[in-house]
């Protein structure tokens, strides 16, 4: 069942669409970025390291790539819930399920879409800010962040968790930073997979992680917002904190997510 329900996902338009808008972010924030430090005569400045102007941290370097990262911040709650989340309330309503129901096969299917949902999310949005990150780190100086290099561009002081590792192993630093993104993401698109089981409408699907994070957001909710986890104006990780809230999130999603597959699946 597992490789059928990634077949069903490969085949997807919506897998396709969220896919390429992952791949024009990282791409598009990386020229736009290049283009503005080589007009404003910064290009391989030394101390213009790779680690201050990838997505989640360009907002410090230009008004451009503070855009992207408002709007990485907003979107892509959307963006990553295109991938998987909405198969199910597809294939409920295009009647696909019913097939699935009628040759009892319906177990095997929420288990593999519960998986396959959690893999692709997290590779996805690992994969996407490892691009952008790599592109960068073919272009400018590979030299480690110092406090004087960090010093306006959102660099790691000493009250931020891991400050030392951000200085001393900076590439080690920011694969935590992307693993605790493609986290972030998965239990936003288990979020919108639990809920796909009580509503109808897929549109409200794809908008629930959206409003979650949003709500967050507007409640300054600093140990769940992106960009105040993901970037070093506080720090990657109140790492306790954060892992615990996520961690007790994606638990009540799960929960409410197998108690829908056993209780509403014929209606």
């Amino acid at each position: 069942m597992s490789k059928i329900m990634l077949k069903r996902v490969l085949l997807n338009n919506f897998f396709w669409l969220g896919t390429s808008l992952l791949l024009l972010t990282a791409i598009g924030q990386f020229l736009l970025e290049l283009t503005s430090e080589k007009n404003a005569g910064f290009f391989l400045d030394t101390n213009h390291a790779p680690y201050f102007f990838d997505i989640l941290h360009g907002g410090w370097a230009s008004l451009i790539s503070q855009d992207i990262l408002y709007y990485y911040e907003l979107l892509f709650p959307i963006v990553v819930t295109l991938l998987v989340a909405g198969i199910y309330r597809q294939d409920k309503n295009s009647g696909y399920f019913s097939l699935i129901v009628s040759r009892n096969q319906h177990r095997p299917y929420f288990t593999s879409l519960f998986l396959v949902n959690a893999l692709i999310t997290f590779f996805a949005i690992f994969l996407m800010l490892a691009l952008n990150f790599y592109l960068f780190s073919m272009t400018y100086p590979s030299a480690n962040p110092t406090l004087f290099s960090s010093y306006g561009q959102g660099g790691a002081d000493g009250l931020t968790s891991f400050a030392s590792l951000f200085y001393s192993h900076p590439t080690l630093y920011m694969f935590i930073v992307f693993c605790m993104n493609a986290i972030y993401a998965v239990v936003l698109t288990t979020i919108a997979l639990a809920a796909s089981i009580y509503v109808n409408r897929i549109y409200i699907v794809y908008l629930i992680p959206f409003l979650v994070n949003l709500a967050w957001m507007s409640l300054d909710m600093e140990t769940l917002s992106p960009i105040d986890n993901y970037t070093h104006r506080s720090s990657i990780l109140n790492a306790p904190g954060f892992l615990l809230v996520l961690g007790l999130l994606f638990i009540a999603a799960t929960t409410a997510y197998v108690i829908g597959s056993k209780k509403y699946v014929y209606d």
